[in-house]
């Protein structure tokens, strides 16, 4: 899946994108609004099940790696829809 604005790229996590994550997940401007996942277990945790949720059938949940546009490849961000009964980052 992905979705295009003018400026975004919204698409599925790749094997690639684990270091961009684990890295932005352990900045303190991260830290200071998501404390506990700001630990690199975390992080790769999070991303398995991000994986896993875009193979699901039917799929429930929505994770998508967020990028600029022009640099398709470079991680920075994630955003997400959830099912109903979903809490965040967890499946």
């Amino acid at each position: 899946m992905e979705l295009i604005t003018k400026r975004l790229l919204l698409r599925e996590f790749r094997e690639g994108d684990l270091p961009a994550l684990v890295a932005y997940q352990a900045d303190r401007r991260y830290v200071k609004f998501w404390p506990d996942e700001a630990l690199p277990d975390h992080s790769r945790e999070l991303f398995g099940l991000f994986r896993r949720w875009a193979d699901e059938q039917p799929r429930c949940n929505y994770q998508l790696a967020v990028a600029l546009l022009q640099t398709p490849h470079e991680l920075i961000g994630n955003s997400g829809v959830r099912g109903q009964g979903k809490a965040r980052g967890r499946g």
